[in-house]
């Protein structure tokens, strides 16, 4: 990201600069070498999480829901015709890495323990056999919510650290990031509970609301 004093003047990739004077930063774990230069440190921690496909047994092979299950330990959902993805809860599962230089296939073990997680919710599930899975990245924050809205250099803005749920979130993010850059707020929703300068204090480890719930399992999220 390149700069002009206290201005972003343009990104310098691979193919040659662009210039432009509005930069967003949406590079999940790759983000903080980014920002580096620029003397901005962002609390990202690239955590691997992994997840199985399995096969439905025929007397499931109805799709079901899609839910997180805290007191079992799990999330799943359907994955094409007669198969279900499933992630298990659980330190041991969700392991720091450099996002450069990680597994990014399951354990040898995890297939089996996704069955067995599963199966204590839907016994069925327990003739249900491993196809395949993989791991990728949560890019975590401190209080697992996102980081966005301006930081550093004039036309510079960030959304990152979205630890693992900024997928369904990115339309609403993009509309309402799109806002605050053009009209200098967000109508959508009011994006300064997210502003980066939350990590100077200990500010962050207040309750965003009376009715925050914190997952008793270790997702890494709160609702």
């Amino acid at each position: 990201i390149d700069t002009d004093g206290d201005r972003v003047r343009g990104v310098r990739t691979p193919d040659g600069t662009i210039a432009t004077d509005t930069v967003v930063c949406a590079a999940g774990p790759w983000s903080p070498p980014l920002l580096t230069p620029l003397g901005i440190t962002v609390p990202l921690e690239a955590m691997r999480v992994q997840v199985a496909i399995i096969q439905r047994p025929l007397a499931l092979e109805a799709p079901h829901f899609v839910y997180l299950d805290t007191a079992v330990g799990f999330f799943c959902r359907p994955w094409g015709p007669g198969c279900t993805l499933i992630g298990v809860s659980g330190g041991d599962q969700h392991d720091p890495v450099d996002p450069d230089r990680f597994e990014q296939r399951t354990d040898p073990g995890y297939p089996d323990l996704a069955v067995a997680t599963i199966s204590q919710r839907m016994p069925a599930m327990a003739t249900a056999v491993p196809l395949h899975g993989h791991a990728g990245l949560y890019d975590m924050t401190p209080d697992a919510h996102p980081i966005l809205g301006p930081a550093g250099p004039d036309g510079l803005h960030l959304a990152l650290g979205f630890s693992g749920a900024g997928f369904k979130k990115g339309p609403a993010i993009g509309q309402v990031l799109a806002q605050q850059i053009v009209d200098g707020r967000g109508t959508l929703v009011d994006l300064t509970p997210f502003a980066l300068d939350r990590f100077a204090t200990d500010a962050w480890r207040t309750p965003w609301s009376d009715h925050e719930l914190v997952l008793g399992s270790d997702f890494g999220h709160r609702l």
